[in-house]
């Protein structure tokens, strides 16, 4: 009766999404993501199998370096086949790396950092289909810091894995506190979308506050990473990735600052030297909260839009990266394998969560998924990548991958 209900299900909402322009090829990649895990859960269903939390509580983890333990669990669950790679480090370092270059191997990536392991980071425009230059499909979306310094701002307000004096945290970070420093001259953000906060201070505008900055009497910056790419009085429109800086009237720009192009330096209000955003929160302090999207800036104006827009309102059984820190500030890593209808299934967002908890963690964020997952240890790739559905494994190629451009190494303590 299921399979049955899942087929009229499909066939029902393709032919809605078929019938209107909006978003038809990732709502319909939506579509057949679902539909696939859900017949792959169907098929595998067998009673009394455990869940993959009891899987993992159960994991035989080996160790592969000082501090670095590394298990695979796989086989079937009560949800459909899983395969999981385990890490957990006890008082790593972290590296941010971010390449532009399309074709470097995560593999390469670690080994020239020196790393004992690495995983795929945070978002990048990859997955957008309406680029605007002069952005770039491998520019990052939020945070990334690399050896102390904002190499791509948090214009969102999203969940950060962050390395800093007091070690590793997972919280939430987001432009208010910034400090935006051109030409020479320093300001604070004071406000964020509010219209009412340009009287009081600088303020910035994103996407999720509209296509343009407000009208006012003072001076307008569009900052794109660490650039600006134009500079006028009154209204702006606000890049997709990057957002409007506004200044209250009187305060004027110098001629270098008013140059278009002009490099801009950030500030964090807070003490780190690496970090990397992507959300959102999965494990709040005190236990697992509400996975709040709104909150976290995921809205369908902004990137990426795979869950903003979710057309199956986040019941997507998907490759995911999360990660997790212990009451003992240990870090765990999960790379969660997905889209293979015979070896692994995915799982939710709720999913991973309930999956970090069972693995002892008190905080915990989701990281980029889908075909950009990646793990290696041990100089090798130790999930399945691959991210799309494949009929035919026998057919893949690692150069089919989708490259990864944002990457988060371990180094030993």
């Amino acid at each position: 009766p299921e399979a049955r209900i899942l087929r009229v299900a499909l066939l029902a909402c393709m032919s809605e999404v078929l019938g209107q322009r909006e978003r038809r090829r990732s709502r319909v990649r939506d579509l057949i993501d679902f539909h696939y895990g859900y017949a792959a859960v169907l098929l595998h269903r067998r009673p009394g199998l455990p869940s993959p939390c009891d899987r993992v509580r159960q994991a035989r983890w080996r160790t592969v370096a000082t501090g670095l333990e590394h298990a695979t669990v796989a086989g079937h669950t009560s949800l459909g086949p899983m395969h999981v790679n385990l890490l957990r480090a006890h008082g790593p370092r972290l590296h941010v790396v971010h390449r532009h270059e399309a074709a470097v191997p995560l593999e390469r990536l670690v080994r020239e950092a020196g790393a004992i392991a690495g995983i795929s980071g945070g978002f990048t425009l990859s997955s957008a289909m309406d680029i605007e230059a002069p952005s770039d499909h491998a520019d990052p979306v939020g945070l990334l810091l690399r050896d102390g310094e904002v190499c791509s701002p948090p214009v969102l307000r999203r969940a950060c894995l962050l390395d800093g004096p007091r070690g590793l945290e997972i919280e939430i970070v987001g432009p208010v506190g910034l400090r935006v420093e051109l030409a020479g001259v320093s300001y604070t953000i004071e406000g964020c979308d509010d219209e009412a906060a340009i009287a009081r201070g600088p303020a910035v505008f994103r996407r999720t506050a509209g296509s343009h900055g407000p009208a006012h009497d003072g001076w307008s910056l569009a900052l794109l990473g660490t650039r600006t790419i134009a500079v006028a009085r009154g209204a702006l429109p606000i890049p997709k990735a990057g957002m409007v800086l506004t200044l209250p009237a009187g305060v004027e720009l110098s001629a270098d600052a008013r140059r278009a192009g002009a490099r801009v330096r950030y500030g964090l209000p807070r003490a780190a030297q690496q970090g990397v955003a992507a959300g959102p929160m999965l494990v709040h302090a005190g236990g697992r909260g509400p996975i709040d999207l709104l909150a976290e800036d995921f809205s369908p104006a902004v990137p990426p839009y795979t869950f903003a827009a979710d057309e199956t309102a986040g019941q997507n059984l998907l490759p995911r990266m999360v990660a997790g820190l212990t009451a003992s500030g240990a870090l765990v890593l999960v790379a969660i394998d997905g889209r293979d209808f015979a070896r692994a299934v995915g799982m939710t967002l709720a999913q991973c969560a309930e999956l970090l908890e069972a693995l002892g963690c008190v905080r915990g964020m989701n990281l980029d998924g889908g075909d950009s997952k990646r793990m290696v240890v041990e100089g090798r790739v130790v999930d399945l990548p691959g991210g799309q559905l494949e009929w035919d494994r026998s057919a893949s190629h690692p150069s089919a991958m989708r490259p990864v451009y944002s990457a988060v190494l371990l180094r030993p303590a």
